[in-house]
């Protein structure tokens, strides 16, 4: 540093503002800025107070930035980010004033016993992601991007509310992508982490808040997994990963995420803007919807009434040296449940078990659970009633694709009584129709039908026409034979 210049590095003792904050710690730093934590004397408060390292101080364009951001940051004001109390220049170094949060950050949370990073509980989103999309969307409207969304920059007060931080601080420190060489000399430069990045920022094209959706997603993840999915061996390959890369649907990597927030996850890192949501809001909302309808979904199974106990049965004296053998029977016949059976027409008279439920390994991917037929189901068919075009079996498919579970014939439950409403009001798809294997629908079916009649038709009237034809040309000869000899005569 050139004399007269202060360090950036040593801070502690120092009073910014005139004499307003007092810099008490140092408390952190990233790789961009240090942290430290200071006290407000005119609030009484403690605070945050961040300031660029070194190398960033050489930067020609850096005060000008932070002159130019500094009033739309402090009007920045939401629930839910952090307030940027003050900014300013202490000799040579620009300072950002925020306040001070005691709960920690998203990273923290992530954090295990021994230091390693952890995966969190699935429901934990629910208790921060929708407060930091209205957050994000709020800044949006107003044409501010966060561009380093991660979990990090996620923090919490005492009683656990969500707080976006570093809002703009990203800007103020590297300045738009466009303001940068396209040299040798801007290599390496990127805005945002690049475990977190948009594809777009890493391409250089235009973005706008769906950026900060992407990385928002990418923090999902991280934080359902317990590591950066897009992680690479060297930040340049973590890049070319957010440009190339396509995750496996959550759900398939960990069991216990719904299908539907998995999905809702996969639509937010498209790595085309257009193909994620509009607003970071509804992404968030589609990806709780899942988890509370799978909660919904468990609890009424937990909460089902118990089975009504049987009459006690008579005792019978038993030898004692069949003992064993009567607690081995005796458990047998608890764990055996009821079977409904009932012959299913077109099933060659075997008898099947109504009720038994075939489960997916894969959304969508799933086989008959009678006569294990491979079936590849569209989101169309959730929740309706279909027939196997191998054995003929009355299905139900699963809202979420998860499932087939056989049904009772029409007309008809398991003791042969009338129930026409019991399997749901869904129409059964038609044989024929994509969802178990054929792709004709039934009108198709009509009019091939039809078609081929009249082909059969036609080839019919060829043939006897092409049978009769002999005899007419018999015919034509023994009338010339005829003719010829009557002029002879």
């Amino acid at each position: 540093m050139a004399a007269g210049l202060l360090d950036p590095e040593f801070l502690i003792g120092a009073s910014l503002a005139d004499d307003r904050f007092k810099i008490v710690a140092r408390v952190g730093e990233g790789s961009m800025a240090i942290v430290y934590r200071a006290f407000d004397h005119r609030l009484e408060t403690e605070v945050v107070v961040k300031v660029p390292k070194k190398h960033k101080l050489l930067d020609d364009g850096l005060r000008e930035r932070f002159r130019r951001e500094s009033r739309l940051l402090v009007q920045l004001q939401h629930p839910h980010i952090v307030s940027i109390l003050d900014i300013g220049l202490h000799s040579n170094i620009p300072f950002v004033v925020m306040q001070y949060l005691s709960g920690g950050c998203l990273s923290d949370k992530m954090q295990a016993r021994n230091g390693q990073p952890t995966a969190l509980p699935v429901d934990s989103i629910k208790t921060w992601l929708l407060q930091i999309a209205r957050a994000l969307d709020f800044a949006h409207q107003r044409k501010v991007v966060h561009r380093d969304v991660k979990p990090a920059n996620i923090l919490f007060d005492e009683t656990g509310n969500a707080f976006l931080a570093d809002f703009g601080l990203t800007k103020i420190m590297y300045g738009e992508p466009e303001e940068n060489a396209a040299d040798e000399t801007a290599a390496g430069f990127v805005v945002g982490t690049p475990n977190f990045v948009a594809p777009e920022i890493v391409l250089g094209s235009d973005y706008d808040g769906r950026a900060d959706q992407y990385s928002l997603a990418i923090t999902v993840y991280n934080t359902l997994v317990g590591t950066p999915p897009m992680l690479g061996k060297t930040p340049s390959a973590t890049m070319v990963n957010q440009t190339r890369r396509v995750l496996p649907l959550i759900s398939d990597v960990r069991k216990s995420v719904p299908v539907t927030t998995a999905q809702a996850l996969a639509k937010a890192l498209k790595k085309k803007p257009d193909e994620r949501f509009l607003t970071c809001e509804e992404f968030a909302e589609a990806c709780i919807a899942g988890l509370t309808a799978a909660s919904e979904s468990s609890s009424k199974i937990h909460s089902s009434p118990p089975a009504t106990p049987a009459t006690p049965a008579r005792r019978r004296q038993v030898p004692a040296d069949s003992s064993v053998k009567s607690q081995a029977d005796a458990t047998t016949v608890k764990r055996k449940r009821p079977v409904r059976t009932e012959r299913i027409p077109g099933s060659s008279g075997v008898a099947i078990d109504t009720g038994r439920v075939s489960r997916a390994k894969t959304a969508g991917v799933i086989n008959c659970p009678q006569c294990r037929k491979e079936f590849r189901l569209r989101p169309e068919h959730a929740g309706r009633n279909g027939r196997c075009v191998e054995c003929a079996t009355r299905l139900r498919i699963g809202a979420d694709l998860m499932t087939l579970t056989i049904l009772p014939e029409r007309g008809s439950d398991a003791s042969g009584s009338s129930n026409s409403s019991a399997t749901g009001s869904a129409e059964d798809l038609i044989i024929g129709e994509k969802v178990f294997g054929l792709k004709l629908s039934r009108n198709a079916m009509l009019g091939l039908g039809v078609g081929l009649l009249i082909i059969v038709v036609t080839a019919l009237v060829i043939f006897i026409l092409q049978l009769s034809k002999p005899d007419l040309e018999k015919q034509e000869r023994e009338m010339m034979h005829r003719f010829q000899n009557l002029e002879g005569e």
